[in-house]
């Protein structure tokens, strides 16, 4: 990623959102998730990820933890976040939605 062509449209101590200027690219960094999404992408990865956040299906892991389950469009690919942690990317995702 070339920062000098990056705006920033929200971070936090969880990560960024950012977009390259010019260009039809939004870059998601959260925890350890690096992720890339054209503009309809990204409203797509938003509606997915507030409508998990709003059916609040938490599944018990083998270590005693509760946790929301958000499948990828790929087999095999999915990602785990507590309550706390999917409320903060939705927060993340809105803002950044509504800065660009």
């Amino acid at each position: 990623m070339d920062r000098c062509k990056l705006k920033l449209l929200t971070s936090d101590e969880s990560g960024f959102i950012s977009i390259r200027e010019g260009q039809d690219l939004i870059y998601l960094c959260f925890k350890n998730l690096l992720l890339n999404f054209n503009v309809n992408e990204f409203c797509a990865f938003r509606r997915m990820t507030k409508s998990v956040l709003m059916e609040d299906c938490l599944i018990s892991f083998p270590d005693g933890s509760r946790r929301i389950i958000l499948r990828s469009p790929y087999e095999g690919i999915n990602f785990s976040f507590s309550q706390e942690e999917i409320r903060q990317l939705v927060d993340a995702l809105d803002e950044a939605y509504y800065m660009r």
